[in-house]
């Protein structure tokens, strides 16, 4: 999930010294990057969190039961849950409102592992409320797919600074 927030990080600090910064100040905007990026991941079902050993099998089960779809997010460096939703349209609308309170946005990355039909829709939302900056567009690699599972989609945002 976090492949998202480091390529914002990564692309930055690339882009600043193809331009010629001095180690000193790309280092300086990793740090600051770090500070500004956030993340957050709508997911369609926990089994696969449960395989991969980052939620307990029993949680899994019940959330299976409840027909509930996580909403996972980053603080302090642990994965914690942001929520809980019901359908895949409430949780995308909370996705977007992830981002909104963040305020105003330098720069979104969307990484995923859904159907080319729900990106594209989601995509379009998001594009309306931040237009010009969805630069970036990645499938979900098989690595990191595997602990998530089909269905996922996760939003990296960088705040203006």
């Amino acid at each position: 999930m976090n492949s998202s927030g480091l390529a914002l990080v990564v692309l930055t600090c690339a882009e600043m010294a193809r331009q010629g910064a001095s180690m000193r100040e790309v280092v300086e905007e990793a740090r600051r990057a770090c500070a500004e990026t956030k993340m957050v991941a709508l997911f369609d079902t926990m089994k696969y969190l449960a395989r991969g050993g980052r939620i307990s099998p029993a949680i899994a089960v019940a959330a299976g039961f409840l027909r509930v779809k996580p909403i996972l997010t980053f603080r302090d460096g642990e994965i914690i849950r942001a929520g809980l939703v019901r359908s895949r349209e409430e949780g995308i609308v909370r996705l977007l409102r992830f981002l909104e309170a963040m305020g105003k946005l330098r720069e979104v990355i969307v990484s995923h592992s859904t159907t080319q039909e729900e990106l594209a829709l989601f995509l379009e939302r998001l594009k309306s409320s931040y237009p010009g900056q969805v630069d970036r567009v990645f499938d979900m690699g098989a690595a990191l797919g595997v602990h998530g599972g089909p269905g996922m989609i996760v939003v990296a945002a960088r705040r203006a600074g």
